[in-house]
């Protein structure tokens, strides 16, 4: 909860700051909301959840509602782009959640480890950077983007900022899906590891 706190707030703001206003006016575009919103949004939600009930993979919500809304708006009809209000709705929605996580436990759990949290923050934090700049170089993205798409925060906090900074949201998405996909699937295999090595050294 605070790493993901953590970066939702500072994360976006250090891309603002490196991006100045280049943005401000594409996203304060006026935009009207169509018919075809208050149609596209309510299937994907659906679809998706049915999907993610069917199906359990890491990281399925978001990856079945990227499938589901690129196949809608690419080969069944049209959709507009949706006003800035919408984004906004799903970043307040996100925020929310973020601090329900955050409750008076986890408060106290802080204050306990506050030292190491900070440190470990800290080393999530440089080690974030310097994989955006390695990220940068070697793909020739935007380091804003490379930035969101490469940090160890939510992968729908992310694909949100940059769909509220219009920063390749599919990318970041997507690189969001991988690194989620590649925890869940090497994780196990690391628990087993660490497990056998702190057995033989107990021994």
């Amino acid at each position: 909860t605070v790493r993901i706190t953590f970066f939702v707030l500072f994360i976006p703001l250090i891309v603002v700051s490196l991006n100045g206003t280049s943005h401000v006016g594409t996203v304060l575009e006026t935009k009207e909301l169509a018919l075809s919103h208050l149609l596209f949004f309510p299937i994907v939600v659906i679809l998706t959840l049915f999907l993610d009930e069917k199906l359990h993979i890491p990281g399925g919500t978001l990856l079945f509602s990227i499938i589901i809304g690129f196949i809608i708006s690419s080969f069944m009809f049209e959709i507009a782009s949706p006003p800035p209000y919408l984004t906004g709705i799903g970043q307040a929605l996100i925020g929310g959640l973020v601090g329900i996580r955050f409750d008076k436990q986890v408060l106290y759990q802080i204050l306990n480890v506050g030292r190491i949290t900070v440190v470990i923050i800290s080393i999530f934090f440089g080690v974030s950077l310097l994989t955006s700049v390695l990220f940068h170089y070697m793909t020739k993205l935007s380091f804003s983007t490379s930035l969101i798409g490469t940090v160890p925060a939510g992968a729908a906090e992310m694909s949100a900022t940059a769909i509220a900074l219009e920063l390749s949201p599919s990318i970041v998405a997507s690189l969001h899906i991988v690194r989620v996909m590649l925890l869940f699937l090497t994780l196990p295999l690391l628990i087993k590891l660490f497990k056998a090595v702190n057995k033989e050294t107990v021994k």
